[in-house]
């Protein structure tokens, strides 16, 4: 619990440091000030001209810890960072949307879900604002990848390694130090076992990750190598880690994986994935490669830390390549927050709901 007494008729400078593109360094200075009496506004932190104002009172009545009280004030910070042109006629979702950009930028959006919890459980651009957040709680990205060892798998498909080195390269170029990337190229059974319980093991220790699949597909299941996994088995699997992370995000690179969608329908498995990437149908070499929309797709999100802003970027690549591709039609789905239904979107198609 922070020790509010602290605080009282406190004021506390804010040192952000800033690197050019030419690699030279800026600073600026932000005041964290005790708001002023009688002049409150029933809020914990607010912002204005440069300063963030508090009222020790009202984070007292919440019951704010220190670290709440630190992701609150990241995203006044936000706020005054805001690049945005003409901010102050953006709509007030889009301007709090933004400013929790900072929040994630510095690794405190769990002691922000938190604090919303406590102030606004009810308010719904509060509800909307915890959705985006545990979205974005994502550190770790595993590419899994399964041709086996013929020369031609090698030559042409075994591109996983080179998606995984173009992914940490985002994380490098964007500054990011809690994401990483994690290679699984796989050539039996056992190894895929093997992977399942060390990413299990991962995400106990507090990984949140997007799995990347990039491997031969039928209607009854994914292949490892010439070993079919039944599609309800796959889906037992992503439940295991989505029961621990309670935010799984799949994009499935695999010929008639949208086949998922069937046994989503037929079985009983509790809440799978939040969302998933697929395809219906084959995908081809002869196609457009569907390696650049997956890059796309991570690109944008190491830039924006939204997921739907990565899902936008896959549907644009999509839409450059209409009248290009073959018959294979792209799927995404996506939890549906107010009930346990998906909803399946083919792409340049209408929606539906499962």
């Amino acid at each position: 619990m922070l020790n509010l007494s602290k605080w009282n008729n406190c004021v506390i400078p804010i040192f952000v440091k800033f690197r050019e593109k030419n690699n030279s360094t800026l600073y600026s200075t932000f005041i964290v000030d005790e708001v002023p009496e009688n002049e409150g506004c029933g809020d914990a932190f607010s912002s204005k001209f440069g300063i963030i104002h508090y009222d020790s009172s009202v984070c007292h009545n919440y019951h704010l810890s220190e670290e709440e009280c630190f992701a609150c004030i990241a995203h006044e910070l936000g706020h005054l960072l805001d690049p945005t042109p003409s901010i102050n006629n953006m709509p007030s979702e889009e301007r709090e949307l933004n400013a929790d950009k900072k929040v994630l930028e510095l690794g405190l959006q769990d002691s922000l879900v938190s604090a919303l919890g406590k102030m606004c459980p009810e308010d719904e651009l509060a509800r909307k604002r915890v959705h985006a957040l545990s979205e974005c709680r994502y550190n770790a990205i595993y590419v899994i990848e399964s041709f086996g060892k013929n020369k031609w798998a090698n030559e042409f498909l075994a591109y996983g390694c080179n998606l995984c080195d173009e992914i940490n390269s985002f994380i490098l170029s964007y500054k990011i130090s809690n994401i990483k990337c994690n290679y699984y190229s796989l050539d039996d059974k056992e190894q895929w076992n093997k992977c399942w319980s060390e990413m299990e093991d991962r995400c106990k220790k507090g990984e949140r990750p997007i799995l990347q699949f990039i491997c031969h597909g039928e209607v009854d299941g994914l292949k490892i190598v010439n070993e079919i996994i039944p599609w309800n088995e796959v889906l037992g699997l992503f439940s295991k880690i989505n029961k621990i992370t309670q935010n799984l995000y799949v994009t499935m690179n695999v010929c008639y994986s949208a086949s998922i969608c069937d046994s989503l329908m037929q079985i009983n498995i509790d809440n799978p994935f939040i969302g998933c990437i697929c395809a219906q149908g084959t995908i081809c070499m002869a196609d457009p490669p569907s390696e650049p929309r997956f890059l796309s797709f991570y690109k944008s999100l190491m830039a924006g830390f939204t997921m739907e802003g990565a899902i936008n970027a896959f549907r644009e690549e999509i839409k450059r390549e209409q009248g290009k591709a073959r018959e294979n039609q792209w799927v995404i789905l996506s939890k549906d927050m107010d009930s346990k239904s998906y909803n399946i979107e083919h792409l340049n198609q209408k929606r539906e709901l499962i």
